[in-house]
């Protein structure tokens, strides 16, 4: 996991450099 690049879903924005591997953002997109 050494890329750094944007991941965009939908509207929202995911800076991998912030993601702690939660997993919150492909719940959310799962849910929209």
């Amino acid at each position: 996991m050494g890329e750094k690049k944007k991941k965009i879903v939908k509207i929202i924005k995911v800076d991998i450099d912030k993601c702690n591997g939660c997993r919150a953002c492909e719940v959310a997109c799962s849910t929209f």
